[in-house]
């Protein structure tokens, strides 16, 4: 039974690894539910994957610089496309771990649209990025927690002593400090 398994698993890394060779390019993302909406949005629509003449494999990842960093040092980059946080998009430019854009072969209007979508960002965040996609930050609560005042805002989420019980938060620390400012009355 174990060596079953252990052929098995072995057989499924051997096939990813083998997806990825024969793939034109490489769209790394986080993974589940997320990356599955971006292949469906973004992938499964362009054209020449529509047509056949292009192969994208896609992969999950972390996070983070070390994966690319590691693989722009050993001269053996495999990823071509990487859903990355802004902060990690600006540090990985200056480092030079990403590719400058060629904005000018942007559809008309994109940069604009970029700034007219009511989050008041003029544009890209760096010179090897393009934003592909906002997210936010919500809070949810049991009503029946809170049958009189219910919380509505960031600032109630902090505010234990209004709203007891227990909170949970995002795995990024980003994300806890964001909605920190936030509900300190920092504008975002």
């Amino acid at each position: 039974m174990i060596k079953s398994i252990k052929v098995a698993l072995l057989a499924i890394v051997a096939l990813a690894f083998t997806a990825t060779a024969y793939a034109d390019f490489t769209f790394v993302s986080w993974g589940g539910a997320y990356t599955m909406s971006q292949q469906k949005g973004y992938i499964d629509t362009w054209g020449p994957v529509k047509s056949g003449k292009t192969k994208v494999a896609v992969e999950n990842y972390n996070g983070g610089l070390g994966e690319v960093k590691a693989q722009v040092e050993s001269g053996n980059v495999k990823w071509d496309v990487v859903d990355i946080l802004p902060v990690d998009a600006i540090n990985g430019c200056d480092e030079g771990l990403f590719e400058p854009l060629n904005m000018a072969s942007w559809e008309k209007g994109y940069l604009k649209s970029i700034a007219d979508n009511g989050t008041g960002n003029p544009g890209t965040i760096s010179e090897c990025a393009a934003p592909q996609i906002w997210w936010t930050y919500v809070i949810i609560y049991d009503p029946k927690k809170f049958p009189g005042k219910k919380p509505t805002r960031m600032k109630d989420f902090f505010d234990v002593k209004k709203f007891p019980g227990k909170r949970g938060v995002h795995t990024w620390p980003q994300a806890v400090l964001e909605m920190a400012l936030v509900a300190d009355g920092v504008k975002p």
